[in-house]
């Protein structure tokens, strides 16, 4: 799983104020693109990578896909954010959807549960919290693999967690 911390830059003043920088360390795209032999020394030859992909940022994370050596192959999960009375922001629409795309490294992983659906709802967290029914899905679509988190924020039994503020969860670690 990989959630970028992508460095935004506001159309406004008044639009920094939500921008992921003030929430946590955030990189622009060259300095992501650099990562590549970390990537490359920690992740298995045939890989399967879950991109969390926001709209107005698709350009930026398809960018980094390729800078990676990686291969985008489609789009994987839907996650439909409830429980909130407001929406996400959005210079067109308001955003209440966000997706995880596919990207391989050689030959990607074999699925092992057809029958994982695209599509789900949960309730949305705090900033950029990321839901568990994601990860579900992944075990489940994948089986008994090795598992990162990339730029993780939380750690997940089951998962080895790498980010700069990574935290344990105790109910979920045991």
């Amino acid at each position: 799983m990989v959630d970028l911390p992508l460095r935004w830059v506001g159309y406004s003043t008044k639009g920094e104020g939500r921008s992921p920088q003030r929430h946590y360390d955030t990189m622009d795209v060259p300095g992501l693109i650099a990562w590549r032999p970390m990537v490359e020394a920690f992740t298995a030859k045939n890989s399967a990578f879950a991109f969390w992909v926001y709209g107005p940022r698709l350009p930026d994370t398809l960018r980094v896909i390729e800078g990676w050596g990686l291969t985008y192959k489609s789009e994987l999960l839907t996650w439909r954010k409830t429980g909130w009375r407001r929406f996400g922001g959005g210079k067109t629409t308001r955003k209440s959807v966000e997706n995880v795309w596919l990207a391989t490294r050689g030959k990607g992983l074999p699925i092992r549960d057809h029958g994982v659906d695209q599509f789900f709802e949960t309730p949305r967290g705090e900033h950029s919290e990321k839901p568990e029914e994601a990860y579900r899905r992944l075990e489940r679509l994948y089986g008994n693999v090795r598992r990162l988190d990339l730029f993780a924020r939380l750690v997940r039994r089951g998962w080895t967690a790498w980010g700069n503020q990574v935290e344990i969860d105790l109910l979920s670690a045991l």
